[in-house]
């Protein structure tokens, strides 16, 4: 595959769990452990950090310095959306940037739940910021730029850490149609998005997917439906064999290898251990729990222990091809790869479910080079150990990512070192 665009955002905001540790305006990690990283937060607001003065200097010059005034001036406590929102108004006075991007302006009005959040957003800037925006900037002119970025906004990945840790809005990227089954995809270095494509050349109707493919037809279709107010029936979408392996359910023989997809154990041939709703049902009951897990774990140890808990309570009834058992395996894995101590299991964490992540997507998706990277982080830690898996990643992150990305590079010099 090849790089065929490269795009910064016209604006980004991070999650809160993650303004301390990136930096606000290139999304870079900082570290405190290290002597020479250098942390900086704003003094007024506390909620954006930096990576260094320039990082710190660029940010205020082009739109802290308003945006500043807005976080202090409200009490209401905004979501990474309400913020991406701000910051997409400042940074849009008086240009033209996002015009003719899709705004959905009469679903989104016609919505009560969206429209109470363009009245709660209206609120805030009103509020603490009427002295920030021209008087001929309307409410129904906000609103549409508001709209926009609801149905044009993209999850920024933390490719290291396999999760989104922000929210941005890139007026190219936008233009682009979904496809779970696309054409490109998109991966990110920092809060750069990187469009990569099997053509050398650049088309404008070339598909991205705007969702994970790692979610079930259903959830990635009402993620869609929420927002762009279509139905994708792209070909992954209507591959039910596929959907129904991701919805899998033990059977009821113990210790048995197989699943159930489609009434009876593809080994075995048993029955499933509980009913399919029972097994979709659990299947988005704890992919809801990944996604909010952050907002009450204190440490990596803290976070493992009860990812391990699920995995006892969940795997008994879910099969390991399961999206959810397989997304909550590649968080394990990367907790692993994060804590001091080296777990016992640690080649088992490692290694479980990555073969079912080649299955479902492929060599050369970025779902999948993330796995065989958190694999290979994890594997890095033991003294000895195949390299079977570090060069299959080698393979996919040059496809996925590129070979200039770090992601491809540290992977590089893994195998290298080993084969020294």
């Amino acid at each position: 595959m090849y790089t065929v665009a490269r795009e910064p955002p016209l604006a980004a905001v991070l999650s809160p769990e993650f303004q301390d540790t990136y930096c606000a305006t290139c999304f870079s990690e900082i570290d405190a452990s290290q002597s020479d990283s250098e942390i900086l937060t704003c003094d007024d607001c506390t909620q954006v950090s930096y990576c260094s003065l320039k990082c710190q200097r660029k940010d205020w010059k082009t739109v802290h310095q308003l945006e500043c005034e807005i976080l202090r001036g409200t009490s209401q406590k905004m979501t990474v959306t309400m913020r991406l929102c701000v910051r997409v108004l400042l940074s849009t006075i008086g240009k033209s940037d996002i015009d003719g991007l899709e705004t959905n302006y009469k679903e989104f009005r016609s919505s009560p739940k969206h429209n109470q959040f363009l009245s709660d957003v209206l609120t805030i800037i009103k509020a603490s910021g009427h002295n920030i925006f021209p008087k001929s900037m309307d409410n129904n002119k906000m609103i549409a730029i508001i709209c926009t970025v609801l149905c044009n906004s993209f999850g920024i990945i933390a490719e290291k850490r396999v999760e989104p840790i922000g929210s941005g809005l890139y007026v190219g990227l936008a233009k682009h149609n979904h496809s779970c089954a696309s054409s490109c995809h998109v991966v990110f270095d920092g809060n750069q998005a990187i469009l990569r494509s099997r053509d050398r050349q650049y088309c404008k109707n070339t598909t991205i997917s705007y969702v994970s493919r790692m979610l079930p037809t259903f959830e990635r279709q009402k993620s869609i439906r929420n927002v762009h107010f279509i139905t994708c029936r792209c070909e992954m979408c209507l591959n039910e064999d596929l959907d129904l392996t991701g919805l899998a359910s033990k059977c009821q023989t113990s210790k048995c290898q197989g699943f159930v997809k489609n009434g009876s154990c593809t080994t075995c041939g048993k029955s499933a251990l509980i009913p399919f709703e029972q097994s979709t049902q659990s299947t988005s009951k704890l992919l809801d729990i990944l996604e909010n897990r952050h907002k009450s774990m204190d440490t990596v140890q803290d976070e493992y222990r009860h990812l391990q808990n699920l995995r006892e309570d969940y795997g008994r009834i879910l099969a390991d091809c399961n999206v959810a058992i397989l997304q909550l395996d590649e968080q394990l894995a990367y907790c692993a790869s994060e804590m001091k101590n080296v777990p016992e299991d640690m080649e088992l964490v490692a290694l479980r479910g990555v073969q079912h992540f080649i299955s479902r997507l492929g060599i050369g998706a970025p779902e999948v080079t993330r796995r065989l990277y958190i694999a290979c982080k994890c594997l890095s830690r033991l003294q000895k150990y195949s390299m079977e898996i570090p060069k299959l990643a080698v393979q996919s992150s040059l496809e996925s990512h590129g070979e200039d990305h770090p992601i491809s590079k540290f992977l590089a010099d893994l195998v290298d070192e080993e084969e020294a």
